[in-house]
């Protein structure tokens, strides 16, 4: 069809991860068991295309098929291997405002805009649900919050991104004269997926990524701030990944930018005491609290 427009492409033949990688010493068709659209941008670029993929986007593949290893076949009378590991950018950027009741209710607004991967995956999620209201169902399970409003844009159409407005509320815990609040109100990671004392394999993950988000609290009258969780800047010992958690009081409210950023995809069994180690610290600050106690 692209060629019909003169739009000039090609197949990337490759073999889907799982399969495992294409070999180059000993070429073998029975290897190829899926292909992807290559489309020349420029003479010397190209832009990536699942056509099979109803939730992604140009150069947003679905991560089994973001292999090290594709052929281009055709391409100028020659073959050619490209890397489609890392192309596409998948983000999240988010902003929070909620005001603390009192009582310990949090009631507020959340404005995401997500990118990329992220992107597909909140197609993915509103197409396995019933309706919009399931949607909103599961996403007040997921958060434990409630939703009063909700607003998307882009959700079920062709395009890079998908931004969502949640206007929710949610029960911070409250103890005599103590109100116990995540300064995140969403938080980034919970558990700690690398759990094992020791690592035989590889770790593999599916694809770079970046998450940024801003929260800002405004404290209720009568209360003070009794325990805050320390600003943070932590890294893996290659610097492939990094997080950042800068949390300041500003007048009456307390300001929390949290940054994340991941750009290596292999990690191999000798460096997973440093992976295993980043991940707890990051899951450890992801869970600190803020503590604001009765005047």
């Amino acid at each position: 069809m692209l060629r019909d427009a003169e739009v000039a492409c090609y197949p990337a033949v490759m073999s889907r991860k799982r399969m495992g990688l294409l070999p180059i010493t000993h070429p073998s068709i029975q290897k190829l068991n899926t292909f992807v659209i290559a489309i020349a941008d420029t003479d010397t670029t190209f832009t990536y295309l699942d056509g099979s993929s109803t939730t992604g986007y140009l150069d947003i593949l679905p991560p089994q098929l973001m292999v090290e290893r594709a052929r281009l076949i055709g391409y100028k009378e020659a073959d050619k291997w490209v890397d489609l590991s890392q192309i596409g950018r998948s983000q999240i950027k988010g902003m929070v405002n909620v005001a603390v009741g009192p009582d310990g209710t949090l009631t507020g607004t959340r404005i995401a805009k997500y990118l990329g991967q992220y992107a597909s995956g909140v197609r993915r999620a509103f197409q396995a649900a019933k309706d919009s209201t399931a949607y909103i169902r599961e996403l007040e399970s997921s958060e434990n919050i409630k939703v009063t409003a909700f607003h998307t844009e882009n959700i079920e159409t062709f395009s890079l991104e998908v931004f969502e407005e949640v206007k929710f509320e949610k029960q911070a815990t409250v103890n005599d004269n103590f109100i116990y609040i995540n300064p995140l109100v969403f938080m980034h990671v919970s558990k700690n997926k690398f759990l094992e004392a020791e690592r035989k394999l590889p770790i593999e993950l599916p694809y770079a990524e970046e998450y940024g988000l801003t929260t800002m609290l405004t404290l209720p009258e009568g209360y003070t701030i009794d325990e805050m969780p320390k600003p943070m800047s932590i890294s893996t010992e290659d610097k492939s990944a990094i997080c950042t958690y800068n949390i300041q009081v500003v007048g009456e409210k307390v300001m929390l930018r949290y940054t994340f950023r991941s750009n290596k995809l292999l990690f191999l069994s000798t460096e997973y005491p440093f992976v295993k180690a980043f991940w707890e610290s990051l899951v450890e600050k992801n869970n600190e609290m803020l503590v604001l106690k009765k005047i």
